[in-house]
């Protein structure tokens, strides 16, 4: 038997390798190839728009970290009160921010010209207007986020009868320009309070017969 020849390399064909990309009309449609500058600057605007909306729903709302809560030093009907407002900050008050508290209607006047406060310096400007009172300050520093600020409110007339008070109506911080900072809503409103009746200003009433004598008429 005659011994099988085996051809060398230099005997076998050499493949046909072209190296060229496919045609577009190849690809199967849903698979981008290439994109000219018009389509990619569209692409792009969507993109652009899409990372936009998802940012704003998903960006988190200015909140305050703890309350706030309003508490007056009185809950009888008719009393005037000191209502003491605390709140954490979520976000830093400049030294020129304001505080923004809007009472519930039920109280009966708001006459405050001044509060006292903790933990935030600087001279504290009042005003009132209906129920809204708007503390404005200058000269001091910037109170940090985190910081827990107890504010004092003098001049508080609760409502002329027993009852609940209703949810205060705003509670806020902005800066100088009014840009709001931290904004307290639904729930997170200082809770409603309850005023109890009145027990004559503390004299307790009195009742004397005309006479003492038995069986008397008058």
């Amino acid at each position: 038997m005659a011994p099988l020849e085996i051809p060398t390399s230099s005997a076998l064909p050499s493949p046909i390798i072209e190296n060229k990309a496919p045609s577009p009309s190849a690809i199967p449609q849903g698979f981008g190839y290439r994109c000219g500058r018009r389509s990619c600057k569209r692409l792009a605007r969507q993109l652009l728009t899409f990372v936009v909306v998802l940012c704003l729903l998903t960006g988190s709302e200015a909140a305050f970290q703890a309350g706030p809560a309003v508490v007056p030093d009185t809950l009888v009907a008719g009393a005037t009160s000191s209502s003491v407002a605390t709140f954490t900050t979520g976000t830093a008050i400049p030294a020129d921010g304001k505080v923004v508290i809007e009472f519930p209607a039920a109280f009966f006047t708001i006459s405050a010209t001044s509060v006292t406060a903790q933990n935030m310096d600087g001279t504290l400007g009042v005003a009132v207007s209906g129920k809204t009172l708007t503390i404005t300050r200058s000269g001091g520093t910037e109170v940090a986020q985190g910081t827990a600020v107890t504010l004092t409110i003098p001049a508080c007339v609760n409502r002329k009868f027993a009852g609940s008070s209703g949810s205060w109506a705003v509670f806020k911080t902005t800066d100088s320009t009014d840009t709001i900072l931290d904004e307290a809503s639904g729930g997170d409103l200082p809770a409603a309070v309850t005023f109890t009746p009145s027990t004559f200003g503390g004299n307790a009433g009195a009742l004397t017969p005309a006479s003492l004598v038995a069986g008397a008429v008058g």
